[in-house]
């Protein structure tokens, strides 16, 4: 790309996802636009999780679930393979990373944003709903983390069940952010349906809840052989994954991967309270703004 990026039309969209975000929910967007290739680096992935047990959340710190996270497919593949070898189940993954959102350079966007948004299908085209739903989640995070000194000092503070709210709280922003956006931008806009649709079938996803206490009492139950444990983990395993996931065979990694996204006892605790409200923006205010100030106390009292 040149100097024709971003264009003017490009840069008011955003802005107007800034001021948005700022007057209806309390945290200002600061992003940026780039076209350097270092922004559309290939990112690998490598989450590990024991094969017979699964994580205790309120303790487990995020770096023990996440072992690697780089732009080194040698490396990522040496890890996994290590963990494997000593007994865990293994969750290996790449995607393109289309912006990058660490604490230095706030939010970047790069011109496959406005190509492919869906990170996870990057073959669809650009998606107005789909970029405002990126935009305002990714923006969440970056504003909660704005004065965080790297990754690799969040992941010795944050326990995974600390990471998992934010990620919930993100995930449905993201989704209430683009049905109100769309509303006061134009009610009659014809991606409102979808939009609804899409924030309610969110909460009929934690079904995966009942999975996850189901695998974990199987692991606990001291009179199973783990033959008989590896048996009834398949079986809770069937139809684990929401995407099509064709690298990864079933196992607690994937299903951890899953759960933190679209599992969790963290929906049923935020969806109601942002969701089932007349007044919206006001409770989603409230509830973001106190995640921001509780994070920060837990940081700093570290």
């Amino acid at each position: 790309m040149n100097a024709k990026f971003p264009t003017s039309k490009q840069r008011d969209f955003v802005q107007e996802v800034n001021d948005f975000c700022q007057k209806n929910y309390g945290f200002p967007v600061h992003m940026a636009f780039s076209s350097k290739p270092y922004f559309q680096k290939t990112i690998y992935m490598v989450m590990a999780c024991p094969q017979y047990s699964i994580w205790t959340f309120t303790k487990t710190l995020i770096n023990q679930l996440y072992v690697y996270v780089g732009t080194s497919q040698k490396k990522a593949d040496r890890i996994a393979d290590n963990y494997k070898k000593n007994g865990y189940d293994v969750y290996l993954n790449s995607y393109l990373r289309f912006w990058n959102a660490v604490p230095e350079v706030s939010m970047v966007i790069t011109p496959k944003f406005f190509i492919t948004p869906d990170l996870y299908n990057p073959k669809n085209k650009a998606d107005k709903l789909k970029m405002l739903e990126l935009l305002i989640h990714e923006s969440f995070h970056q504003y909660v983390h704005q004065y965080d000194i790297g990754l690799k000092i969040y992941g010795k503070y944050i326990t995974i069940d600390q990471m998992i709210a934010e990620e919930v709280i993100a995930h449905i922003l993201g989704k209430l952010g683009a049905v109100e956006y769309l509303i006061e931008k134009d009610p009659s806009n014809s991606k409102l349906k979808l939009a609804r649709k899409d924030l309610k079938n969110l909460f009929g996803y934690w079904f995966m809840e009942d999975r996850y206490q189901t695998l974990k009492k199987t692991y606990q139950d001291k009179s199973l052989t783990l033959l008989d444990k590896e048996a009834e983990k398949q079986i809770v395993l069937k139809n684990y994954h929401l995407s099509d996931d064709k690298t990864n065979s079933p196992n607690n990694a994937v299903f951890i991967r899953s759960y933190i996204y679209y599992g969790n006892p963290y929906m049923k605790k935020y969806y109601p309270k942002l969701v089932k409200s007349n007044k919206s923006k006001t409770k989603t205010k409230s509830i973001v703004q106190q995640f921001i100030q509780n994070y920060w106390s837990k940081f700093l009292d570290k």
